[in-house]
């Protein structure tokens, strides 16, 4: 929850992450992947991939690989 809060109801071009880039699903999957890894870090759990759903038939993904 705290990390989607970062997101919800936000005007996303506001936002330090995405002041340099396009807040794309591409680029929201990597910020969340990027603050997931972070929030676990030095935990026995490994972010593998984030999905970011558009649409019921459209995603974009971040992987670590």
């Amino acid at each position: 929850k705290a990390i989607l809060s970062k997101l919800d109801h936000k005007y996303l071009n506001d936002l330090d992450a995405f002041r340099e880039q396009s807040p794309s699903s591409e680029n929201i999957s990597r910020f969340l992947f990027e603050e997931l890894t972070d929030a676990f870090a030095g935990k026995p759990v490994t972010v593998e991939l984030v999905k970011v759903w558009e649409s019921d038939n459209a995603c974009a993904s971040y992987s670590n690989g």
